[in-house]
């Protein structure tokens, strides 16, 4: 018995390795491209279904969009930016379903569209501001969808 306690540590290590090499089969790396060679889009495929992060690349090179996935579906925050680098947009999903907010910035890193979501349809307020004020250009109240109360800059004046 102390033998074997005392070479747990190598049967550990050789067993995890051993897991590793069995399952790498169903652990891909999947590199799409353009034409020009850039990369496209770069993510995992486990068991063939898209996990953890996916990057998405402009053809010129630039990062476009990070997405996190979970069994195949978008889970968690997802980001995208305009081709200069700043952010333009921000979303949330619950597997595969666009939850809580979504954010669009104009480049000059003001908000430009704010939109309140809950399984894939807006419900709440939905909000476009201004680029250059702090005003809200319109403001509708969704509920699954449908508009439910409808307001813009120049009725309120």
């Amino acid at each position: 018995m102390k033998n074997i306690l005392s070479n747990f540590p190598y049967l550990f290590i050789l067993c995890l390795v051993f897991f590793d090499f069995c399952s790498s089969d169903s652990k891909k790396w999947i590199e799409e491209k353009y034409e020009n060679g850039n990369i496209k889009r770069r993510y995992y495929k486990i068991n063939d279904l898209v996990q953890d992060t996916m990057r998405e690349f402009y053809n010129t090179g630039e990062l476009k969009a990070i997405y996190l996935f979970k069994d195949g579906k978008q889970h968690g925050c997802a980001t995208r930016y305009y081709k200069s680098g700043e952010l333009e947009e921000v979303q949330y999903f619950e597997f595969g379903l666009q939850q809580l907010g979504d954010t669009v910035f104009y480049k000059n890193g003001r908000i430009k569209f704010t939109a309140e979501m809950k399984d894939d349809k807006k419900n709440g307020y939905f909000r476009r501001h201004s680029e250059f004020t702090d005003s809200v250009e319109l403001e509708q109240l969704f509920r699954n969808d449908t508009i439910v109360i409808y307001t813009d800059s120049e009725e309120k004046e």
